[in-house]
């Protein structure tokens, strides 16, 4: 066999590992564990669509009123374990869950709010929303946060935790989506320190990272 005929071989060898994914999907492994749940938005905001653990078989939504009337007002969506309580947080003072608890939560304002879609808006607020975070969790503390682009729009991204004997996990995510913001909102309050827990903000970082929008209307 001539030299070239073998150099063009070993070339195309390489090639073809070049084009082979390096590392694994994110949810190759996990995938059986996982289900894929699509949310409608009201106000046309569209209809998202995201992997959730399968044990998050119960979904349902609501208006989060508070005491300063509509501008204020929150339209929530949450999914969680038919297992555990259900709770729809109402009014701007209410008496939080101190345990059992795990879910995902879509919050958006019932107003319209002129947010830029783009990077540079999601960059220059990324701390204020860690810093609101923190306020209002204060016995926690900063595990990770970033900017992350997912499909077609940036995120920000940070997530907190309190180890205490009720351990509380929290992964926060903004986005925008028609200049509205969108917050994703993983929570865990548990006093069990399972695989769920210790996996819970990278499980809950699978399913962000899943993200997609299906269907904008114009």
């Amino acid at each position: 066999m001539k030299p070239s005929i073998i150099f063009s071989l070993i070339f195309l060898c390489i090639l073809v590992r070049c084009k082979s994914p390096v590392n694994k999907d994110i949810f190759e492994d996990d995938l059986i564990n996982f289900k894929r749940a699509e949310v409608q938005l009201i106000d046309s905001l569209g209809t998202i669509s995201i992997l959730l653990p399968t044990r998050y078989d119960t979904n349902f939504m609501w208006i989060h009123e508070s005491d300063c009337g509509k501008p204020c007002d929150k339209q929530k969506y949450r999914f969680q374990p038919k297992a555990l309580p259900i709770f729809e947080e109402n009014g701007f003072m209410y008496d939080k869950p101190t345990d059992s608890v795990e879910s995902f939560t879509i919050v958006h304002s019932m107003e319209h709010y002129d947010h830029p879609d783009d990077s540079a808006m999601i960059f220059g607020r990324h701390s204020s929303h860690i810093q609101n975070l923190l306020f209002r969790y204060p016995k926690s503390k900063l595990a990770f946060d970033t900017v992350q682009k997912i499909g077609d729009r940036y995120f920000s991204i940070m997530a907190i935790e309190n180890p205490d004997s009720i351990i509380s996990k929290k992964l926060a995510a903004v986005t925008t989506l028609k200049s509205n913001e969108i917050f994703f909102y993983f929570d865990l309050l548990t006093g069990k320190n399972d695989s769920i827990c210790k996996n819970f903000i990278k499980t809950s970082m699978t399913s962000l990272k899943s993200f997609q929008i299906k269907k904008i209307p114009k």
